[in-house]
């Protein structure tokens, strides 16, 4: 019958959970992933009008880079043709009259270099009145065939004087360019104007389309400033011919520049160079290879007009993009990332999809997962809390009652400092709370905490400081027995170096005294060794007997100073770590405790060191090695455990007692005050009272202590009180120099 009930049991739970299993899948939980779906599909037409924007911007870079690189060419060849024009104009300044050898000397290098100049040429003003005296004038340069070749019936001439290369143009000298109208205009520009300009493009010559650069020409070294001084000093024009073909060649077609290197031109773009005729109307100047796609019917993806320069002539360059430009892979991106959106939408409703099926799985196996984990916090020996940046708790487990002594129920609202053993402890503490992070960071540390059931206990803790929760967790593991463990250990390492410098200072007095002693016998048995010489030597009348008791005595002296000069010698020999005494500035002493003192601080600590002048000039005698460790353990013990104090230096020679008196006075610290009270107390039994030793404040003064008893120097220590300061001071022997 059981077994019956049994199994109506399972099948009543299996048909659960398929009824729970079809519930899974319907709209009322399944419609946020549709939702889902729809949000992602709608942002992947934003991808895609997003990409296509980006691409045109790409393209239109690239677009911008290639005509750049079109005009920055021609403005390049402009500017080498300026310069040309601008040379030679510059000759008719420093010359008073620029003769045909002169002129050719100048013109030849710059119409060899550049080919784009069909001719370098000097066009003089000549009024119909002058006309005879001027071909004269022409003709003894060297010029015997000049003739004027003009129509003109008005006045005046516009002769070309010379023309370089002599070859190509000698058949244009005495050609008169008045009649030529954009010429006759430009010229008169320019002499009203006292600048640089230049004609439009037209045919200069009869096959051959070009322009004038042309620059004015004054007498020299007359006025220029006033239009009528212009008009009146004005000679003549400088123009430089460029030949339109080959100019544009020269700056489009890769052309070799000294000094100048080009990219290739890109071939994914047309353009067309334009000019105004005289009616305003464009016409073509030049064009590239693949311009026949401008006057088509192609519509360009992009395409633009620019204007630049070429003297003062402002030209039109029309620029189009060619099929090929951006190339077909660029023009499918927007369509593909539509494409790949879709899918990732897809597949993201997919996920979305099966986690929102799981969810009731999933709740249930987190909360078996939450019981789980709260089995094994209240199981836990650690502390495993929550304080708030307050430092009070508002969660704890059970494992307070170990450590604290106090029930969860009990620590829950009070604060982690009622639980801190001391005040060193608790700015240990405060050090991690100041920590400033926008992010969560976690510091370990270990703290002595109170404890209702023990003395202290030592708890190793783990602090993650979350700035966004506003929170503190706090994991403490209970360490008391290592930590008691690690500082017998240490204690008894101190112990051991404390012991060693003991009995290296009853060695070296030992020393010291059996040098003393045996110098003054043997300075004593020096003196009777010498009156029994005397006496040995019969500078006095003595009985026989006398004399032998007198060599006999020599003989004992002699044999007791052996003894005691052995005994000096072994002792030497014996003190290998004796230490080297010199005479030596205190500054200097100061200077070097001070800066190593700096050096192991970090940049928080901050400590005034105060000497005064007379301080500076004393000297004293002792080992330097000895008094600059004992400077700067000095300046350690003061500020021992406080960020900022004052250090006092003041020294005082006592010539009655032959030595010199160091007094450091540090700022009130109650840590330094109590640890110099327990050394006082404990000067005769120093080794055991270090296990009482904060900061190694009671070693660092017995090292100082012993070392100075080596030397032969004398260290006192002394406090004021917890509110006043504590004083250090050095008793040592006199400058013997």
């Amino acid at each position: 019958m059981s077994d019956e009930k049994q199994t109506v049991s399972y099948d009543k739970i299996l048909r659960d959970a398929a009824h729970k299993g079809a519930g899974i899948h319907s709209i009322k939980n399944t419609y946020p992933a549709y939702l889902i779906l729809i949000i992602l599909l709608v942002m992947s037409f934003f991808v895609r009008e997003i990409v296509s924007n980006q691409i045109e911007g790409e393209l239109q870079s690239e677009f911008n880079k290639s005509t750049t690189n079109v005009i920055s060419r021609i403005e390049t060849v402009n500017l080498r043709n300026l310069e040309v024009l601008f040379s030679m104009s510059g000759l008719y300044d420093l010359v008073i009259d620029v003769v045909r050898d002169y002129f050719e000397l100048y013109a030849t290098i710059p119409t060899r270099t550049y080919t784009s100049i069909s001719g370098i040429s000097y066009i003089a003003q000549v009024p119909k009145s002058s006309l005879d005296e001027f071909v004269f004038y022409v003709r003894s340069q060297g010029y015997y065939d000049f003739e004027v070749q003009s129509n003109n019936e008005s006045d005046p001439y516009y002769l070309i004087n010379h023309s370089i290369p002599y070859s190509r143009n000698i058949h244009r000298i005495g050609f008169d360019l008045a009649p030529e109208k954009q010429m006759f205009n430009a010229i008169e520009y320019a002499r009203d104007n006292n600048k640089a300009t230049s004609t439009g493009f037209y045919n200069t010559r009869p096959d051959t389309l070009g322009i004038y650069l042309i620059t004015p020409i004054y007498k020299f070294g007359t006025e220029r400033e006033e239009l009528n001084n212009r008009r009146n000093n004005f000679t003549g024009v400088v123009a430089v011919e460029l030949n339109a073909q080959k100019f544009f060649e020269a700056a489009l077609l890769n052309e070799f520049l000294v000094g100048t290197t080009y990219t290739p031109i890109d071939t994914t773009i047309a353009y067309k160079i334009y000019d105004k005729d005289e009616n305003g109307e464009l016409f073509t100047i030049y064009s590239s290879t693949n311009a026949v796609l401008i006057d088509s019917d192609y519509k360009p993806m992009l395409q633009k007009d620019e204007t630049i320069l070429v003297g003062d002539r402002e030209i039109t360059i029309r620029f189009y993009t060619t099929p090929t430009f951006g190339g077909q892979l660029t023009a499918n991106i927007p369509l593909a990332s539509l494409i790949i959106s879709v899918l990732i939408s897809f597949a993201f409703f997919g996920f979305v999809y099966a986690v929102v099926t799981s969810r009731s799985r999933a709740l249930e196996l987190a909360d078996r997962m939450t019981r789980s984990q709260r089995r094994i916090v209240e199981t836990s020996k650690d502390i495993i809390a929550v304080m708030k940046f307050d430092r009070n708790w508002i969660s704890m487990n059970p494992a307070s009652k170990d450590i604290f002594g106090v029930d969860e129920i009990e620590v829950i609202g009070t604060s982690f400092d009622d639980y801190v053993y001391d005040e060193e402890n608790l700015r240990e503490f405060n050090k991690i709370l100041n920590l400033k992070a926008d992010y969560e960071i976690t510091e370990r540390t270990y703290l002595k905490m109170k404890s209702q059931t023990e003395k202290f206990r030592w708890v190793n803790w783990s602090f993650t400081i979350s700035p966004k929760d506003k929170l503190i967790y706090s994991i403490g593991r209970d360490v008391t027995i290592e930590k008691l463990a690690e500082e017998q250990t240490f204690l008894q390492q101190k112990q051991l170096k404390l012991a060693e410098l003991f009995a290296r200072e009853a060695i070296e007095s030992k020393n010291f005294f059996m040098r003393k002693m045996s110098f003054q016998l043997r300075n004593s048995l020096t003196g009777i060794l010498g009156f029994l010489q005397m006496v040995t030597g019969k500078l006095y009348e003595t009985e026989e007997e006398r004399d032998s008791y007198v060599k006999m005595a020599e003989e004992s002296s002699e044999e007791i100073f052996t003894f005691v000069s052995d005994m000096i010698d072994s002792t030497i020999i014996q003190d290998k770590t004796a230490v080297a005494f010199e005479t030596a500035k205190l500054l200097d002493i100061y200077n070097s405790a001070q800066s190593q003192y700096t050096m192991d601080k970090d940049v928080n600590h901050n400590v005034k060191f105060v000497i005064d002048d007379e301080t500076k000039k004393v000297k004293v005698y002792g080992n330097i090695e000895t008094l600059t460790i004992a400077t700067y353990s000095a300046f350690d013990i003061l500020s021992t455990g406080i960020d900022k104090t004052e250090v006092i230096i003041q020294a005082q020679e006592n010539q009655y007692e032959r030595i010199v008196e160091i007094q450091i006075l540090g700022g009130a610290n109650k840590l330094v005050s109590e640890m110099i009270d327990m050394y006082k107390l404990n000067s005769n039994n120093t080794i055991d009272a270090l296990k009482d030793d904060k900061s190694d404040i009671l070693l660092k003064i017995s090292k100082i202590n012993s070392y100075f008893n080596i030397m032969g120097a004398k260290l006192t220590v002394d406090t004021f009180g917890v509110e006043d300061g504590n004083l250090i001071t050095f008793r040592i022997p006199y400058n013997k120099a």
